[in-house]
């Protein structure tokens, strides 16, 4: 994320790769755009699946198709193909979050930097509701039961009940 204008290709990599010997699995390459004061790219953790969704890795891509925006994207975690790819209208630097619901259904959660906090579903990718709290956020959400906690650049951190 740090290739600057005269870097070459801007071209962000998602890579796996075996922490033993580090060979290269796979590669996922999205092109991200260059600007010198917000850079795009991964910046954040993503979040691997567990159970009905252990095949997958979530990726939050900042500043993807132009300044503002950003993809949200799943991966598959053997082969590094595409499961599902959002594209959203305000890029992310937050870690997507991933939690299950006392029903044993799971969801994800991400926020953008407008402030609207993300709750989707996370075999497509889709919205189920959103919040704006107004500001950028770059914290990721922490989950615990059924409450979701987060900082914003308003200088507040938010106690979301989720319902």
């Amino acid at each position: 994320d740090t290739r600057g204008a005269k870097g070459g290709e801007r071209i962000t990599n998602i890579r796996k790769l075996d922490a033993l010997t580090g060979k290269e699995l796979w590669r996922y390459d999205i092109p991200t755009y260059y600007d010198a004061a917000v850079n795009g790219g991964v910046l954040g953790t993503p979040a691997v699946g567990q159970g009905s969704l252990g095949d997958m890795v979530i990726f939050t891509v900042a500043r993807t198709t132009a300044p503002r925006e950003g993809n949200l994207i799943a991966l598959d975690k053997a082969t590094g193909k595409v499961i599902w790819d959002r594209h959203m209208g305000n890029y992310s630097w937050s870690s997507p979050t991933l939690f299950t619901a006392a029903d044993g259904t799971q969801y994800g959660v991400v926020t953008d930097s407008e402030g609207v906090i993300h709750l989707f579903d996370p075999n497509t990718g889709l919205d189920i509701s959103t919040l704006n709290i107004g500001k950028n956020i770059e914290a990721t959400p922490a989950i615990f039961n059924d409450m979701l906690v987060v900082a914003s650049y308003d200088r507040h951190i938010y106690g979301i009940r989720i319902s």
